[in-house]
């Protein structure tokens, strides 16, 4: 089938056999956002069991309501984690490693896109601390917890949003964009946690770990919420989430 122009029920329903019995984490799993998408995609096709993850439980439980009123019985598990807190994150894995069912698949989809300048609970600028440093330890404390040989399967979800980082990562500062270290800016500290998921699933996967980083197209969710006028024609008259 030509997935290029699929929608994700139609994706979903042609690997239904692959998603029966599969036990798939989701960060940012609120209504209206792509992680909620993906899961009403995939609901009706048997998972063994969805975990709706993010940092708010009433949200949390909007999504999973909603979930349940469409594919009554399926099993689901609502977790909190805020990506940018490093010890939520800590508390969130720990709890999932002990869960009696093993995850299979984990979908680090939670993130934030051109905020203003701040900082996390540990002192990281917030995109690149939100959008790769906390899914960066979260992925890697539940691959280290598994019960091999069959850790889950990891995705990242990034953005074309990378094209933006016209010159890489500011590995000394990072958030911050080189040629001018002490200056923020929104499109390019957000281009540089985007690029910064992709590297991390590519070495994941020349660890020899199950790992994928995607693009997941053009789509107006709450994760604009941040920008401007003046940010879409800085980006190109196009919005990349």
């Amino acid at each position: 089938m030509p997935f290029q122009n699929s929608t994700a029920e139609e994706v979903a329903e042609h690997f239904k056999d692959q998603i029966r019995g599969q036990n798939i984490l989701v960060t940012g799993a609120s209504l209206n956002g792509l992680g909620a998408a993906f899961l009403k995609a995939i609901a009706p096709y048997s998972p063994g069991l969805l975990v709706l993850a993010g940092r708010s439980h009433k949200a949390l439980a909007e999504s999973e309501a909603e979930l349940l009123k469409e594919t009554p019985g399926l099993k689901t598990r609502l977790l909190i984690v805020d990506f940018a807190s490093l010890d939520s994150v800590r508390k969130a894995a720990a709890e999932v490693l002990a869960y009696d069912e093993k995850i299979t698949i984990s979908v680090m989809n939670a993130g934030v896109m051109m905020t203003p300048e701040g900082k996390t609970a540990d002192g990281i600028e917030t995109q690149f601390g939100v959008n790769h440093v906390g899914p960066f330890l979260f992925t890697n404390l539940l691959l280290e917890g598994a019960t091999k040989p069959a850790p889950p399967r990891s995705v990242i979800v990034s953005s074309m949003a990378q094209i933006y980082m016209a010159d890489g990562i500011n590995f000394d500062q990072p958030g911050y964009f080189n040629g001018q270290k002490d200056t923020y800016g929104k499109i390019e500290s957000y281009a540089q946690s985007k690029a910064a998921n992709v590297l991390f699933a590519a070495a994941l996967h020349r660890r020899g770990w199950e790992a994928v980083s995607l693009h997941p197209g053009v789509i107006a969710t709450g994760l604009v919420r941040h920008m401007t006028d003046q940010d879409y024609r800085d980006a190109g008259q196009s919005t990349v989430t």
